[in-house]
């Protein structure tokens, strides 16, 4: 029996039609419409020019700025994260070109059985499908394959598009100085590259995004229920085969072609077979079974599942190995090598993404299927003829899985989404960052500080008073004027001058040293006293010359002049034994203890002394031990990083002569009130704050000098060069809870719904479903839909109170067909029947759950 092929499509019209084919076929996939299409290419060229503006700025400020701590996880992971939401959304466009790629074929021309209803792109890997679609001539699988894996690749590349790397600059001012940023790395071109293919590909959708080739969504099983009822010449050669192997179908198909004839009404789509000249065939008896296993099988699913135990493990494992040597190994930031430590991860958890994605989608192809083969009392057709899985995003899916209690697809869908999110978050799990490396090195102590015997030589003297005076000047200039501390003073303590042992191999610049070196400052032990304690009083002095008021304290008589209202304050300095006639000389005294005292208060009305206050200070030589750091080559202390003072190796060198000169102290006052340390004029009057004068004493000190000496000085050598390739533990541990929850969701969803054995063959082709549909016994009712044969509407109308199996079936030829032709001996047939309520229990006892024989197809010439 055969079928002629009309020349003109055209003449497939109803006479007296005035309507276009196209305005009656008129459902279009959602995502491969032209303003979808046009916001895809949009989105690809603005990735396109954020990728080159990035790269412009990057190479001409060396880097895009500088980075701090809390910024770390946006720009490692931002861009990882964009890229994947864009390829979760463009998955649609691709399985919607797949899907709607053998009935666009069919449209056009006649075709081969393995270009129209033999054709599977959807469950094919990518790889495949890609040379499959060039093969047949489908540029929209194509390029909708071609852009899907540029994605894949561009959000592994994605991982090391940002990297931070601490730079040398040189500001206006000429200091070097070390800044870190973030920096794009060499693979932006490719990055390049691939997106603007991406863009090229998506033109390709353009042309055709209007036209349509099917009334209704096929990816329902009702759906395809809805077209085979109108096929005749198609479900008669299907007819029998439900349970046939796919090589058995393949073998029935091969060397027909297959068209879809233009149609004025929706309910009138079929699919018909064109003249091919084929004869008449028979069928040859063998033992099938239900054997069909999609991968990952369900021993698969189980290894997959250890593997990823295991993958676990060696992330721990490794993070404790990081956190205990600071790191996994000495790096490099070359132009390869951080391609190491950024692709590996991602590529590997990929690789998981794809295993899970793999499980989920056999979840969701199968689950209708399951539903139908499952239940004794069968499945309604809202579960299992009108649900699809395959054309929605993850998210949808997951919601909808639930509302419909397929618990299966809910598990397994979920843990695809967590493992969308594993690429992103391994863009953080590993970093090059610079690590101080710490050594020990020698230094020798190049000074100390003079002894009293020394103090003798009358030409020594002169120079003491000099430099002591210049001390003063530069302690007034550090605090009035900001001035840093002059090389080996920090504060109030004064270091020997120190030098390395030997020389310090390579460069030394942004290397520091921390050395535990002997210090020198001068101790001053200070009483406070009170106006109780001080007996003050108000003297007139009248002297015939000057009639001034005085303040007369027990240790003094004459302070002032002083005025009513006002506040004042004095230097005292009483006087000191063993003196020498070249100490008068030089104006300073030799005993190494010196006593200084400071009055100050306020005056009330009238003769009224209203507060006053001082502090009588002793001082005196004292050294101790401090950890310090300098930085090198210059060995200059650090400012911002004062020494570490050891206090309990203080003690009194009472050897050690400490100059004191008479006017040191004279302008305590102005600095106490003038300076970045000062305190407000009104504080001298107010006994409260006698704390704050009392701080600022510190500040005012005797400088020390030193001769030769030769001591050897222990140190250590931190350099901040070396980079270590750290594991983040933040993100170690968000993936060890990605990877525990997905092995939860799909150990739970293999054991809800076991894949394998539940299909003679894989259902997503044409022929495949049409195969476990050709012998139902419900088709006829059918050719009364008008609207969407998936809609609820239709479900009310015509399976009110029915449901359905997918089983063995004997029940006589069904919806009015014979199978004699075919030579079956039995009419066992595994198809999708309906059961109506009324007649449920009875219907039931007729299905055999039991191994089918049926004829081989043969061509009998």
């Amino acid at each position: 029996m055969g079928f002629k092929l009309r020349k003109q499509p055209k003449s497939r019209l109803n006479a007296g039609s005035s309507a276009t084919p196209k305005s009656q076929v008129h459902w279009r996939p959602c995502y491969l419409r032209r303003r979808v299409l046009l916001l895809f290419l949009f989105i690809f060229v603005a990735m396109i020019a954020a990728l080159e503006a990035l790269h412009r700025v990057s190479s001409a400020h060396y880097g895009l700025g500088s980075s701090v701590e809390n910024l770390h996880y946006s720009w490692t992971y931002g861009p990882t994260a964009i890229l994947t939401v864009v390829a979760a959304f463009w998955s649609r466009v691709e399985f919607q070109a797949k899907q709607n790629a053998p009935w666009q074929a069919m449209q056009e021309n006649p075709q081969k059985a393995h270009t129209s209803v033999l054709m599977d792109y959807v469950s094919m890997i990518q790889p495949l499908s890609l040379l499959e679609s060039f093969k047949n001539g489908h540029l929209m699988v194509a390029a909708g394959v071609i852009c899907s894996m540029l994605l894949r690749i561009l959000t592994i590349f994605s991982t090391g598009l940002l990297s931070l790397q601490q730079l040398q600059l040189t500001v206006a001012k000429g200091n070097a100085s070390n800044s870190v940023g973030s920096a794009l790395v060499n693979e932006n071109r490719a990055c390049l590259g691939a997106t603007s293919l991406m863009a090229i590909a998506t033109i390709i959708y353009v042309p055709s995004s209007k036209d349509t080739f099917v009334p209704w969504n096929p990816n329902r099983i009702s759906s395809i229920a809805a077209i085979i009822s109108n096929s005749s010449s198609f479900r008669k050669v299907l007819q029998g085969t439900g349970a046939v192997p796919m090589g058995v179908l393949e073998g029935l198909l091969v060397g027909r072609k297959f068209y879809t004839p233009w149609a004025l009404d929706s309910n009138n789509f079929s699919i018909e077979i064109a003249d091919d000249g084929r004869g008449e065939f028979d069928l040859d008896y063998e033992d099938i079974s239900l054997t069909w296993r999609p991968f990952p099988s369900f021993i698969f699913r189980m290894i997959t599942f250890i593997m990823v135990a295991l993958v676990i493990a060696a992330l721990e494992a490794t993070l404790h190995v990081s956190q205990a040597n600071n790191g996994l190994g000495d790096v490099s930031t070359d132009t390869y090598t951080h391609f190491i430590w950024t692709l590996v991860p991602a590529l590997a958890m990929v690789l998981i993404s794809l295993l899970f994605m793999s499980l989920d989608f056999n979840t969701r192809c199968l689950a209708p299927y399951a539903d139908l083969r499952r239940a004794v009392e069968g499945s309604t057709f809202t579960q299992s003829m009108e649900i699809n899985y395959l054309d929605s995003l993850s998210l949808v899916n997951a919601v909808k899985s639930v509302r419909m209690k397929h618990f299966a697809v809910s598990a397994t869908t979920t843990a695809a989404l967590i493992s969308s999110l594993l690429t992103i978050i391994s863009s953080g799990l590993y970093s090059a960052i610079n690590v101080p490396m710490i050594s020990k090195f020698d230094f020798i102590q190049e000074t100390t500080w003079r002894d009293m015997a020394d103090t003798y030589l009358s030409a020594l003297y002169q120079q003491i008073a000099d430099d002591e005076g210049e001390g003063v000047a530069i302690a007034g200039y550090i605090l009035l004027d900001n001035l840093t501390f002059p090389k080996w003073t920090y504060g109030d303590l004064a270091f020997p001058q120190i030098s390395p042992k030997s020389s310090i191999a390579g460069n030394s610049e942004g290397i520091f040293v921390d050395v535990t070196i002997p210090a020198l400052r001068t101790s001053l032990s200070c009483k406070l006293q009170s106006n109780e304690e001080l007996n003050a009083t108000v003297v007139h002095n009248d002297n015939g010359i000057t009639n001034s008021t005085l303040l007369s304290l027990d240790f003094n008589n004459w302070f002032g002049p002083i005025s009513p209202h006002s506040i004042f304050g004095y230097l005292y300095e009483p006087n000191c034994v063993n003196s020498s006639s070249n100490a008068e000389e030089h104006n300073y005294v030799l005993p190494y203890r010196h006593q200084i005292t400071y009055v100050w208060g306020e005056m009330g009305n009238g003769a009224q002394v209203q507060s006053v206050m001082a502090l009588s200070c002793l001082d005196s030589p004292e050294t101790f031990n401090t950890t310090t750091r300098f930085s090198l080559p210059n060995l200059e202390i650090t400012q911002g990083m004062p020494p570490l003072t050891d206090e309990s190796s203080a003690e009194i060198a009472p050897h050690l002569f400490v100059p004191f000169l008479k006017d040191a102290y004279l302008p305590f006052f102005e600095v106490l009130v003038s300076s970045k340390y000062s305190i407000t004029r009104t504080d001298l009057g107010d006994e409260s704050k006698k704390e704050k004068a009392q701080q600022f004493s510190q500040f005012v000190r005797a400088s020390a000098n030193g001769t030769l000496a030769n001591d050897l000085l222990h140190g250590n050598i931190t350099s901040r060069d070396r980079q270590r390739l750290i594991q983040d533990a933040v993100s170690t541990r968000t993936l060890e809870a990605l990877l525990v929850s997905m092995i939860i969701l799909g150990i739970w969803g293999s054991a809800l719904l076991n894949t394998d054995a539940i299909l003679p063959k894989n259902p997503c082709s044409i022929a495949s479903v049409a195969s476990l549909l050709a012998d139902s016994n419900f088709l006829d009712r059918y050719k009364k839909v008008i609207d969407d044969p998936s809609s609820k509407s239709t479900a009310q109308a015509l399976f009110p109170n029915s449901r359905f199996l997918l089983d063995w079936w004997n029940d006589g030829p069904l919806s009015g067909t014979s199978t004699e032709h075919r030579g079956l001996e039995t009419d066992d047939r595994f198809t999708i029947y309906l059961i109506d309520e009324n007649h449920g229990l009875n219907l039931v006892a007729m299905c055999k759950v039991a191994k089918r024989q049926v004829k081989m197809p043969q061509v009998l010439e």
